[in-house]
């Protein structure tokens, strides 16, 4: 009785069972005969129950005649997505994008106090060129090519054997070492238009690293001439190839260059269009600096003077902002739009300007990613040839940083008349700094300290020299 009760119960809740599929037997059977079937019915009947139970709760061996549970399996082993444990490739662009827009509103906001506490502070006059009759700034960079000038004729008499190989380098470090003297002379006693200044200072530094490229490289190339060695010398001595290097963005002289086989039309479009959004980039450069950085600076100067630390510190965190955004600006449009552009039409192949230096974690590596043509012209013509006279890494690394040094204080210095020392002391810095990094070589906190390096770094350099600019030309 019990029995058959549990049967019905099972049918009922499963109706996938079905009792009578056996054999229909005789209904006429001895008893014995029946006690059999009956036995065989219930074990039947209970090997089906428990084949039901394991495709509604799970089994090891699962049946495949049996139908799938109609309740899925909710549960699973996995982590919360903002968990350590979570993959990798979940996305989270959602929060870049709520990044992005504080990062708008709360500068918008900052932008209209501004405005509200200051008004509109550019001046289109300063931007103006005003030195139209007599455009210092034009000739002094059209000198230049008096030195290279200069430097073709030296080679071109190397060539020939008409003068000793002592002799053109020491006629070629004395027109090298006029470059630098000479402008830097002129754009001191002369003063052209501020951005002239120092684009005229940039400008002399780059030909002075051709200039020196040209001459060791072609110092060499002779010498491997005369010892029977196949290569292009002297047929690269050539005004075609030496202005084509001039013009080119690389500061390591070759006799070749990865060339593109033309210039792409399309590209080049997309480029110029490029351009006009760089001058729209150079334009909010000069806004920023008028707008914000100038007052900033200038309302600094009490707490400098008094040595109020707090306030200090207020206006260094303040500047840090738009100063970071002029700096990474000028970046975007100088090294990705600018050397891009040039690099077409020069049908120059070799675009890596730059590398990842904003995942920095060293100082070192920072120098050495985000500034590859001078960090190529530092390795070839000053760290190697160092390592080979016998110096130590420390030793060419330091030789490195202090020829940087001086060329940004002579950049940043000279143009305004002021050579104090701040930029030579910042680049000097950073070794020491470099030393100190490496201990978080490959680490988040590498990287955020050098973040931290760079944003606060530069504003208060910037904070120093505006300081002594200022006592030099009104305190006195």
């Amino acid at each position: 009785m019990g029995s058959s009760v549990a049967e019905s119960n099972v049918v009922e809740n499963h109706p996938e069972i079905d009792l009578d599929d056996a054999p229909s037997q005789s209904k006429e059977t001895n008893p014995t005969e029946n006690m059999t079937d009956e036995s065989h019915k219930r074990s039947g009947l209970t090997q089906r129950v428990k084949n039901t139970a394991e495709a509604a709760f799970g089994s090891a061996q699962p049946t495949n005649h049996l139908k799938k549970s109609a309740i899925p399996n909710v549960y699973q082993t996995r982590a919360s997505l903002l968990s350590s444990e979570s993959p990798s490739t979940q996305s989270y662009r959602g929060f870049i994008n709520l990044g992005i827009i504080l990062l708008v509103l709360s500068n918008l906001r900052l932008v209209i106090i501004n405005i509200l506490k200051y008004g509109i502070l550019l001046d289109i006059e300063k931007i103006k060129i005003k030195e139209w009759y007599r455009w210092p700034g034009v000739i002094i960079f059209l000198m230049l090519n008096i030195f290279i000038l200069v430097g073709f004729v030296l080679e071109k008499l190397a060539k020939g054997n008409r003068i000793a190989d002592k002799q053109v380098i020491l006629l070629q470090s004395i027109n090298i070492g006029a470059l630098v003297l000479i402008p830097s002379v002129l754009v001191w006693q002369v003063q052209p238009n501020p951005d002239g200044r120092i684009l005229v200072m940039m400008f002399m530094t780059v030909y002075m690293m051709k200039l020196s490229s040209y001459a060791h490289v072609n110092y060499h190339l002779r010498q491997e001439y005369r010892a029977g060695r196949r290569n292009n010398y002297p047929s690269n001595i050539t005004l075609k190839d030496i202005y084509y290097f001039m013009v080119v963005p690389a500061t390591v002289y070759q006799q070749d260059y990865p060339r593109t086989q033309r210039i792409r039309k399309g590209w080049l479009a997309r480029r110029i269009a490029e351009m006009v959004r760089k001058i729209f980039f150079l334009f909010l450069i000069v806004v920023i600096v008028e707008q914000y950085i100038t007052p900033l600076v200038r309302n600094s100067l009490a707490p400098l003077n008094n040595a109020n630390l707090l306030q200090i510190s207020e206006r260094l965190l303040k500047l840090s902002i738009p100063n970071l955004f002029v700096w990474l600006l000028g970046f975007y449009v100088f090294f990705h739009l600018g050397l891009n552009i040039l690099a077409e039409f020069c049908t120059f192949a070799d675009r890596e300007f730059y590398k990842d230096w904003w995942n920095s974690t060293t100082i070192g590596y920072f120098w050495r990613n985000w500034n590859m043509p001078v960090h190529n012209w530092m390795m070839t013509h000053v760290y190697i040839p160092c390592i080979k006279r016998g110096y130590s890494k420390i030793q060419s690394g330091f030789i490195c940083f202090l020829l940087s040094a001086i060329f940004h204080e002579l950049i940043i210095g000279v143009p305004f008349q002021m050579l104090k020392g701040w930029a030579f002391a910042g680049m000097m810095v950073q070794i020491p700094g470099g030393l100190l990094s490496e201990r978080l070589r490959g680490k988040q906190w590498g990287n955020v300290a050098f973040w931290f390096s760079i944003v606060l770094g530069q504003p208060f350099c910037v904070l120093m020299m505006y300081r002594d600019w200022y006592h030099r030309n009104y305190e006195q």
